[in-house]
Order: structure tokens, then sequence, then C-alpha cells
């Protein structure tokens, strides 16, 4: 299982009767979602993070918030005005970035970047597992649309992955709270909220449990606030 983030990502695996989240080769339980391309070679997550400031301008972070978005949007090219790397029209009028790779310059999707994460999590995965991982579980905002959904799954196929299912963040923090409850009630359902804050958005869902039974009755999301955009006004203060 992979909670693909905005700022870091975990990877998980099932077995022996449980799930265990993965450390990776800088022994943490998440790994930046980071991509820095360098003179020689990528330096992805840990590296890509520690390569961070001395090569700003060929460093994608956040690489989840280019997908499947439209050069031709002003509301996100504003957004895009304070990163430091350079954005371009790719194919189909979709953001794209150009970066400096081996000492000429290259234009990368962003999907190509996020199948580079995705690379490096499956590596970590099969460090730690001692044996090849491909079957994958993918967590994503639940206003993710079709066209990004798919986006994930192609990134996947790239990595050498093969998605079984695309599950929307806030469902997966409710299964894992609800998997191991034997409390819950077999007539009236528990209601629950979960309250998701994350760097690029926040999620709230309301989800009902009955004994051995998950239902999400409705999920709202708001752009507007955010770690990254809560950053961002305490700075201009």
């Amino acid at each position: 299982g992979i909670d693909l983030g905005t700022d870091n990502s975990v990877v998980a695996l099932a077995r022996k009767r449980g799930v265990d989240i993965v450390a990776n080769e800088a022994s943490q339980r998440s790994t930046p979602s980071i991509v820095s391309f360098g003179h020689d070679q990528r330096h992805v997550g840990e590296g890509g993070f520690s390569q961070r400031m001395m090569n700003l301008k060929n460093t994608i972070a956040e690489p989840k918030r280019l997908l499947a978005k439209r050069f031709s949007d002003p509301a996100f090219m504003e957004e895009l005005k304070v990163e430091p790397y350079e954005v371009v029209e790719g194919e189909g009028g979709e953001v794209a970035v150009k970066v400096q790779l081996c000492g000429s310059e290259r234009v990368f999707k962003p999907v190509q970047v996020i199948a580079t994460l995705l690379t490096n999590l499956k590596k970590i995965a099969e460090a730690d597992h001692e044996a090849e991982v491909v079957d994958v579980a993918i967590s994503v905002p639940c206003f993710f649309t079709e066209h990004q959904r798919r986006a994930i799954r192609a990134a996947a196929e790239i990595a050498g992955l093969k998605c079984l299912r695309l599950i929307n963040d806030n469902t997966a923090t409710a299964l894992a709270y609800g998997i191991t409850k034997t409390d819950l009630p077999e007539g009236e359902p528990r209601r629950i909220a979960f309250v998701d804050c994350g760097r690029d958005c926040m999620q709230v869902s309301i989800v009902a449990f009955k004994k051995g039974q998950l239902k999400v009755l409705s999920h709202a999301h708001s752009k507007s606030v955010g770690g990254r955009r809560i950053d961002s006004i305490l700075f201009d203060h």
C-alpha cells in the first residue's frame, strides 16, 4: 500500500496478518515526495531532499500538485510562480517541467516524475520484504478527477507496479480505524468524522460503521486550507 502524499509518501506491506509501515534507507517511516535531477543521475526521496537546497531549479517537490493540470489555467500558473523550477506547456496543453539532467535540457511530464517516486517506494518495500513487490493499492485525494486517477495508474505501470485499486485518503484512514474494532454496533451505525489536514488540502469525511461494514456517507474538501497555505499566511504575517 502506498500513501502518495503531496509533501511525504508512506509505504506499507500487508503481511503476517497485519500491516507494517516500512522504513526507508534513512530509517524514516515517511519519504519526501521529491525528485532532484543532477549532473549524472536523479536523486529521489531522501536523496532528493538532501540535494534540494543546492539544486533548487532542477528539484521537483510536491509533484502530485502538477498532475493533469492545464498550462492555460491562470489560477494554477499564478500558484506556480513561487516555485524555483521552470514550468512549460507539455503534450496536450498540460503542465510539464523543464530541468537539466546529465548536462542536457529535458522536459518531463508530471506522470513521469510520479513514476520515479513510485519506483523509489517500490525499492524501499522490496528491500524490507527481501522479495519482489508488484501488486499495490494507492491512496488519492477524494477530489481527484478521473483524468488524475488514470494518470496515477499510468505512473504505477511505468514504475512496474500493478495498481489493484485506488482508494480515497479518508476511506483508507477509516478502514485502518475500523478494521481492528470489536465493539462496533450491529444495529444503528456509529458515525465518525475523519479530518485530514494535508499539505495541499483539507479533506473531511463522515463514515458510518457497523459490525463488519463501513460506508462513506459524505465528504468535502477545501484547497484553501492546507499546510502549504498555512505556511504562506504565517510567512506573510
